[in-house]
């Protein structure tokens, strides 16, 4: 008796070693919501899975059985192309079908072992997507006409309810991205397929697969069926079994942990796992991606939620799908919030309170500047500083970004010379961040807040830079930082940028032909609201670097203390010239966006040959600067990713809402959430 306690007592330890719940690993400064969500409002065609753990893998046993199957499905084929009297095209397809099941055993090999992972709360496609859904896409400009559908294999795969195939996995992610939406993982889609901690083999439980719940080879005619024609699986799923083979975003790994591994994949179990590279696309260690869940075309054993087809990703066969997923219940198709819903004017500035300037101006610490100056100009990489000083923007198409940016009020962040006071103009940004690594720009906005107060219009303000006003200019700065150290500093840049900036501002009034509202010179109503901006001293001036850890985490502390959120957050196109460093994730982490928030910048394309920032298949002007607006949480989520190490990391994620090649959008919400609206 004693004996059987005992080896009692050890089964319930294994039983609980593999069903202990592994919580998701929160990070300290990192708000919550972007680590777990919860189940709430599911966009139209789409389920909650609420995160928690899930089994994945398979046993030793189960493996076995599934090499047998696939050895006598082999068998099978052979033994009826002897049968038959086929085409050499036939013959070619078979063949490449054959020897795709002689792969079988090394691909189910990499299941074992089976485990448990924690999966957070996420969002997916109750169907695979189907030809209409996926037509819109094409018809919008958005998605490519599937690869080789004009081959007989696809003749009565085309009707509007059937799924979407055959598609790349690069067209697949193409449609989820028009969605707003993006490819699951390995491990939320096996979750999903086997209902999280049950762990069943199948999407219907245990039960061997038969032509009732699936549509695999010789259930029907070699045809898909339309989408939902079985019955529903776990969390009211469909077809997560046959009919179309769906890919995943994962890279394919030889195996997850354990078992016969030579490399374990680290990033293929634990928590949220995303699989090789974080399933960052490209990926330079790895070429195939997975696919799952099976399709009309093979035997059943590929129906089980463990197996797993590594495919190269332009393979387009006549049985590859796909169906989308998403951390949040706020969708990033296009057009944007904002176009759709174009935001009203914020309310009236008023006189800041006496706690409330300390709040803005005396932030808790800031960064040194002592980088020393780079050899080579135009570049400014981690460990040097450009020696050119930008006193003026040199982005002329800027105004792509005006109906993104117009009345978002808040916050705002950036880096810069005077294209910040364009963007606070428009956005009528309530409080202001100018910050800068060059000590020479952080001046620069020192002197132009005092020629800005004492200046009534545009045109008195460009008037300071001219020649015969150079007296009347140094001597204000002189009355106005009589005790600021930087004093020598400011005089020394009006001194030698003054002739530049004059005819830069002058060039500055002339209307903006795009985008007449555009300019802060240019518009007398846009230069009031900078003007009484900083004559009620709402804007905060300090020098800066985005790669140290001081200055920004110190505004964001400053921003959270006043109750605003940073709507927009500008850092020019500094992001190219190095990776994403842990600390610069964490001061990016730090400030408090809200849905409404986005961070715009630039790009220089021939600094990026290898990655296709004007793209191809897009008509429309491509000129020197890609301009880009990014989603503000959804870039923190991004940042979450330890795999995404710079701004090449996320192009995979794009869209381009517009006609023009110079001009993208990154995750930025479709809609704002019902429960929180926009200020």
């Amino acid at each position: 008796m004693k004996h059987l306690l005992t080896i009692f007592s050890l089964l319930l330890l294994l039983i609980s070693c593999e069903s202990t719940k592994k919580e998701p690993q929160n990070t300290k400064g990192i708000p919550s919501r972007l680590i777990e969500g919860d189940c709430e409002n599911p966009p139209e065609g789409m389920v909650c899975i609420p995160g928690g753990n899930a089994i994945i893998g398979s046993t030793r046993e189960e493996a076995d059985r599934a090499i047998e199957q696939a050895k006598k499905d082999l068998e099978d084929r052979l033994g009826r192309l002897k049968e038959q009297k086929l085409s050499r095209s036939q013959i070619a397809d078979l063949k490449e079908e054959i020897e795709l099941i002689k792969k079988q055993p090394s691909f189910i090999e990499s299941e074992v072992p089976r485990q448990t992972v924690y999966v957070k709360t996420f969002y997916i496609d109750k169907y695979e997507a189907s030809n209409a859904e996926y037509r819109e896409c094409i018809k919008a400009g958005e998605c490519k006409v599937y690869k080789n559908i004009k081959s007989g294999l696809y003749s009565r795969s085309l009707d509007d309810k059937q799924p979407a195939v055959p598609i790349t996995w690069e067209i697949a992610n193409q449609y989820c991205r028009f969605r707003g939406k993006r490819l699951p993982t390995e491990a939320e889609w096996e979750k999903v397929a086997r209902g999280g901690e049950k762990g069943t083999i199948y999407p219907w439980g245990n039960e061997e697969p038969d032509c009732k719940r699936s549509n695999y080879k010789y259930c029907t005619d070699d045809v898909t069926l339309p989408v939902g024609s079985f019955p529903p699986g776990h969390y009211e799923v469909y077809d997560m079994a046959g009919n179309g083979y769906e890919w995943v975003n994962d890279w394919a790994s030889e195996c997850r942990t354990g078992g016969n591994c030579k490399e374990p994949c680290k990033d293929c179990v634990g928590n949220n796992p995303q699989g090789p590279c974080g399933g960052v696309t490209p990926c330079e260690t790895q070429k195939l991606k997975i696919l799952k869940g099976g399709s009309w075309w093979w035997s059943s054993v590929h129906n089980r939620g463990a197996s797993r087809r590594p495919e190269v990703i332009q393979t387009g066969g006549h049985r590859l799908s796909v169906r989308c997923a998403s951390d949040t219940p706020v969708l990033t198709n296009s057009p944007a919030w904002m176009i759709k819903n174009p935001p009203p004017e914020p309310a009236k500035l008023t006189k800041p309170t006496a706690e409330q300037l300390k709040t803005l101006h005396e932030l808790e610490a800031y960064d040194t500047l002592n980088k020393p100056l780079c050899k080579t100009l135009y570049q400014s990489p981690a460990h040097c500083k450009d020696p050119v000083s930008y006193v003026k923007t040199n982005e002329p198409r800027n105004w792509h970004f005006v109906p993104y940016v117009r009345n978002l009020g808040g916050g705002y962040a950036g880096v810069a010379a005077d294209s910040n006071y364009s963007y606070m103009a428009l956005a009528r940004t309530e409080w202001a961040w100018l910050f800068d690594f060059d000590i020479n720009i952080v001046n620069l906005h020192r002197m132009l807040k005092a020629f800005i107060i004492k200046a009534e219009t545009p045109e008195q303000l460009v008037d300071f830079f001219q020649t015969s006003h150079s007296s009347k200019a140094l001597k204000l700065l002189k009355e106005v930082y009589a005790n600021h150290p930087d004093l020598p500093i400011m005089e020394k840049v009006y001194k030698k940028y003054r002739g530049d900036l004059y005819e830069h501002y002058k060039l500055s009034l002339r209307k903006n032909p795009k985008e007449p509202e555009f300019g802060w010179l240019s518009n007398p109503e846009a230069y009031k609201h900078i003007r009484e901006l900083y004559s009620l001293d709402r804007i905060s001036i300090s020098p800066g670097d985005m790669l140290k850890d001081k200055t920004i985490r110190s505004i964001a502390k400053s921003a959270k203390k006043l109750g605003v959120n940073i709507r927009i957050y500008y850092p020019s196109n500094a992001e190219e010239f190095w990776k994403y460093s842990e600390e610069h994730k964490k001061n990016i982490l730090s400030l408090p966006f809200d849905e409404s928030s986005i961070i715009i910048s630039t790009v220089e394309p021939k600094l990026h040959k290898k990655h296709d920032w004007h793209p191809r298949h897009k008509s429309g002007f491509a000129g020197f600067w890609h301009y880009l607006i990014r989603g503000g949480l959804n870039h923190q989520r991004n940042l979450l990713n330890p795999y995404i190490l710079g701004i090449n990391d996320i192009l995979s994620q794009r869209t381009q809402p517009t006609e023009f090649k110079d001009f993208s959008t990154i995750r930025v919400p479709g809609s704002l959430p019902v429960s929180k609206p926009s200020e």
